[in-house]
C-alpha cells in the first residue's frame, strides 16, 4: 500500500468517524468514488473504533482516545 492510499484511508475513516451510523455507509461510497479497494481497505477497520463515545470534560485525557494507533501508518 503507497503512503497517498494508507493517507486516504485515514482521512475517510476519520471522516465518517463522527457520522451517525446509518449515514456511514452512504457517506463511505461517496468519499471512496468509486475505487472498491479503498473501499474495502477503511470498511475492515476495526468497528469498535467508530464506537468510541465522545470525549467530555470528565472523560476526556489524550492517552484514551488515540484513534490514529490503530489506523493505518503514513510511512
Amino acid at each position: 500500500m503507497d503512503p497517498t492510499q494508507r493517507q486516504n484511508i485515514r482521512r475517510i475513516f476519520m471522516e465518517i468517524a463522527d457520522l451517525p451510523d446509518d449515514q456511514r455507509p452512504d457517506a463511505l461510497v461517496r468519499l471512496c468514488a468509486g475505487d472498491d479497494s479503498l473501499h474495502a481497505e477503511v470498511e475492515s477497520l476495526p468497528t469498535h473504533l467508530l464506537q468510541l463515545e465522545k470525549p467530555t470534560s470528565k472523560n476526556c485525557s489524550p492517552q484514551r482516545y488515540n484513534v490514529s494507533k490503530d489506523l493505518p501508518s503514513e510511512g
